[in-house]
């Protein structure tokens, strides 16, 4: 996890089991209140779309 005020950033790689390796950026920062921003960066087909909610917030 990033420091309270921090920046985490990491390579997330999937797909090479079906043959279409593929590579997708991540970087979640954390504001001074707490709040959170993330970045999610690549190139991809989308296949499924959600939303996490957590405590009640979006």
């Amino acid at each position: 996890m990033p420091a309270p005020t921090g920046r985490l950033t990491f390579t997330g790689r999937q797909g090479s089991a079906m043959g279409r390796p593929g590579d997708v950026r991540v970087r979640v920062d954390v504001k001074l209140d707490g709040a959170l921003g993330v970045a999610v960066s690549g190139d991809a087909v989308t296949a499924l779309r959600a939303e996490l909610h957590t405590n009640g917030r979006l």
